[in-house]
């Protein structure tokens, strides 16, 4: 038996040589592609380049850890840990002053219904739709109050009303409704 398989190694050396190179560069080209490291706070979405797309059930989010997937998919990591955003916003007040306010926006993201933000939005999701939102509340807020609220000890209650006011028209984003 031993002698068969030196006699068969022996006229077959070469193409298992080639083949041994040709599955070692394909290993090492297609890894990238292949094999991917979700980090600790991080959450994946698949896309699936023959199978509808984007896949968007809860169930099927990626952990953190190791995750191998074909080559002609994609894995879009999310981070779903606790985020900051610095925002800056000059509009005029009720009574005509102008007014720039800082805010520091915080947030994270739903990572059950991550499979939705990347759909509709994408990994962009924080300079596309969270920065303008802010901004947008900011500037009715500052338009309708006085530069004293803030500026005064209301300033808090104006702040906090920004925050309610935020998180009542963010409320569409984990299910995919319109934002309008």
């Amino acid at each position: 038996m031993i002698k068969l398989v030196k006699n068969w190694m022996g006229r077959n050396w070469f193409h298992i040589l080639l083949l041994s190179v040709v599955s070692f560069f394909m290993i090492v080209v297609l890894y990238p592609r292949i094999v991917h490291t979700i980090p600790p706070g991080h959450v994946g979405v698949m896309w699936y380049r023959f199978f509808d797309g984007t896949d968007t059930l809860p169930e099927n989010i990626k952990g953190e850890g190791l995750t191998v997937i074909f080559p002609w998919d994609r894995v879009y990591i999310y981070n779903a840990r606790l985020q900051t955003i610095p925002v800056v916003v000059e509009g005029l007040s009720s009574d005509g002053l102008n007014v720039s306010v800082e805010f520091i926006v915080r947030f994270t993201i739903d990572s059950r219904n991550v499979g939705y933000l990347h759909k509709s939005i994408g990994p962009d999701f924080a300079k596309t739709l969270v920065t303008p939102q802010i901004r947008e509340l900011a500037l009715r807020m500052i338009s309708s109050h006085q530069a004293a609220d803030l500026y005064s000890e209301r300033r808090s209650r104006t702040a906090k009303q920004i925050e309610i006011d935020f998180s009542e028209e963010m409320k569409g984003v984990a299910t995919n409704l319109n934002f309008d």
